[in-house]
C-alpha cells in the first residue's frame, strides 16, 4: 500500500513537473516565434533622433516596469490629461494592462488602481488551477458621466473586453472568445442619445449598443464586423454617430444602422481621431502606404504627408509553413497638434506603432507636411497626450507614452 502510494505521488509529481515545462517551453517558444516572424527593420533597430535634434528635448516624465510590483502597470496602452481623479487640480492618467496610476503634473503619484480580473477554472491533465482572465486589449482612460472620475475601458482580446471603475474594480465583461463566435472585435464608449451619460457600443457579428450598465439599447447583425469603431458627431448637428474605416469610411446612426458609406483612397486597419487647430471637429488619422493622411468625417482628403519610416519592403517574415511575407508597415498611430512655443506655429506630432515590435516612431510636421522632427523610440508607443501649462504665457509639452516609460518633450531654446 505505501509503494502504491509513493509510486502515485511520484507518477504525480513527474506529471506536474512537465506540465510546468510545458508551459514554460510554450511561452519561449511563442517569444521565439514571435521574434523570428516579425523582424526588426535595420533602419528601426537603433533607437535615435533622426532629424531635428536642435528642436526638441524629451526626459522621463514617469517610468512603470514589471520588476517594480509597487509601480507594475503592465503594459501602458494610453496616458490622458485631463479632471480625472477626486483630488484638486490637473491629473495625469497613465493606463495599462493591469491597472492606472494618477500623477499630478509633476510626475508625482496621486492614486492607483490595480484591475481586479475575472478568474476562471481550468483543468491540465490532472490539475486544477485558477486562470486570470487578463487578456482583453489596449485599455482606455474614458470618464462615462463626464463627472471627473475615471474608468478604465478595456477594448477587447481573446478574454472578451471590460469596464473597470476608478478602483480597479472590473464593471462587465463582454465578449470572451468562443468556438462558435471568435473574440470582440471592440468596444467603444460615446454618448448617443444626448443625455450625457456614455453609452458601450460593441463590434462583434455587428454592432451592439449597451448602456453603462451593460443592459442592451439596439442590436444590427453584420457578417463581418469592424476592427475599430469610434462615436463622434459627423456633421456638426449635435448628435454623435458610430463611424468605422477601412477601404471605406461607413457611417451608423445611435442604433447601429449604416447611414452612409464613402470609399477611401486606402486601406486603414487602425485609425484614430485627430483634432484640426481651432476646430470643433476632429478628422481621421492613419498612416498607410508611407503617408500621414487626414480625412475629414465626409470621406475628403485633407492632407498627405510623407512619412518615412512608417512602410518597410526590405523585411522578410518566415511562416513556419515555409512561406515568406515581404514588408513591415505601420499598424496603429495616433495624433495632436501642439504649439510647442507661443512663438512657433502648431506642429502635429504623429507616434506610429509596428504591431509586435518594440520600437515607435514619433514624428512632428508642420502644416504643409514638412518632417522637422522624428525619433526612433525604443518602446512601442501607443498614445500621446498635451500637458498644458500653468502660465497661461508658457508653453505646453508633450507626453508620449511607451510600454514602460512615459516621455515628456518640451522645445529646445
Amino acid at each position: 500500500m505505501r509503494r502504491r502510494t509513493t509510486i502515485t505521488i511520484i507518477v504525480l509529481a513527474t506529471l506536474g513537473l512537465v506540465a510546468i515545462c510545458v508551459l514554460f517551453a510554450f511561452a519561449a517558444l511563442r517569444i521565439y516565434r514571435l521574434a523570428d516572424l516579425v523582424p526588426v527593420p535595420k533602419q528601426l533597430e537603433e533607437p535615435r533622433v533622426v532629424v531635428g535634434q536642435e528642436l526638441l528635448r524629451r526626459d522621463v516624465f514617469a517610468h512603470f516596469g514589471f520588476l517594480d510590483s509597487a509601480r507594475d502597470l503592465g503594459r501602458i496602452t494610453d496616458v490622458a490629461v485631463g479632471e480625472y481623479d477626486p483630488h484638486p487640480g490637473l491629473d495625469v492618467v497613465i493606463a495599462g494592462s493591469r491597472g492606472a496610476f494618477v500623477l499630478d503634473r509633476n510626475g508625482v503619484i496621486q492614486n492607483q488602481a490595480e484591475f481586479q480580473f475575472k478568474v476562471s477554472k481550468q483543468k491540465f491533465g490532472p490539475f486544477h488551477f485558477d486562470n486570470e482572465e487578463s487578456q482583453l486589449g489596449d485599455v482606455q482612460v474614458v470618464d462615462l458621466e463626464g463627472d471627473g472620475v475615471s474608468e478604465y475601458l478595456a477594448r477587447g482580446s481573446l478574454d472578451g473586453a471590460a469596464l473597470f471603475d476608478h478602483q480597479g474594480k472590473m464593471l462587465l465583461t463582454y465578449g470572451k472568445y468562443t468556438k462558435g463566435r471568435g473574440s470582440i472585435q471592440d468596444l467603444t464608449v460615446g454618448d448617443l442619445d444626448g443625455d450625457g451619460i456614455d453609452e458601450l457600443v460593441v463590434s462583434w457579428d455587428g454592432i451592439e449598443v449597451f448602456d453603462k450598465s451593460g443592459r442592451p439599447r439596439a442590436q444590427v447583425a453584420e457578417k463581418f464586423s469592424p476592427m475599430q469603431v469610434e462615436v463622434v458627431d459627423t456633421n456638426g448637428d449635435g448628435k454623435k454617430e458610430i463611424i468605422s474605416v477601412d477601404a471605406e469610411l461607413k457611417i451608423r446612426d445611435s442604433t447601429g444602422h449604416v447611414l452612409k458609406e464613402v470609399e477611401l483612397p486606402a486601406y486603414f486597419g487602425k485609425f484614430s481621431l485627430c483634432q484640426l487647430p481651432g476646430q470643433d471637429q476632429p478628422v481621421i488619422l492613419g498612416v498607410q502606404d508611407g503617408k500621414v493622411w487626414l480625412i475629414d468625417l465626409a470621406g475628403n482628403i485633407l492632407s498627405q504627408f510623407d512619412a518615412p519610416l512608417s512602410k518597410f519592403d526590405d523585411t522578410v517574415q518566415r511562416l513556419p509553413n515555409g512561406e515568406e511575407l515581404h514588408g513591415t508597415s505601420v499598424f496603429e498611430s495616433r495624433g495632436v497638434w501642439i504649439k510647442f512655443t507661443k512663438d512657433w506655429p502648431e506642429y502635429l506630432a504623429v507616434i506610429t506603432g509596428f504591431g509586435p515590435l518594440d520600437r515607435s516612431v514619433l514624428d512632428v510636421f508642420t502644416s504643409s507636411g514638412k518632417l522637422v522632427y522624428q525619433e526612433v523610440l525604443p518602446e512601442h508607443c501607443r498614445s500621446l497626450a498635451i500637458l498644458p501649462p500653468t502660465d497661461p504665457s508658457a508653453a505646453p509639452e508633450l507626453l508620449v507614452a511607451g510600454q514602460e516609460t512615459v516621455w515628456r518633450y518640451r522645445a529646445l531654446k
